[in-house]
């Protein structure tokens, strides 16, 4: 990209992962935003995964940040499992 309109995209998405990542911190020390946490996170990784699918000209870091993208949201989602069988 030349010019700075992405810019107010990556600025939203980069204030999205501070917020959920104050969270997961404050979740070490409040065990109740632990649950919350892994569901937010958990869908986001999940999508995040799907956006680079979406992508027609992955380069190699994007297959990089796809794969650990799915596997970030698939650790969570058996979390979830586990603590709601």
């Amino acid at each position: 990209m030349k010019t700075d309109e992405a810019w107010p995209i990556i600025r939203e998405h980069g204030i999205g992962n501070l917020a959920v990542g104050t969270a997961g911190i404050a979740s070490l020390w409040v065990t109740s935003f632990v649950l919350p946490v892994a569901l937010i996170a958990a869908i986001a990784y999940g999508a995040w995964g799907l956006l680079h699918i979406a992508s027609k000209n992955r380069s190699m870091n994007e297959n990089v940040a796809m794969v650990s993208d799915f596997w970030l949201a698939a650790v969570l989602v058996a979390y979830l499992f586990h603590v709601w069988a």
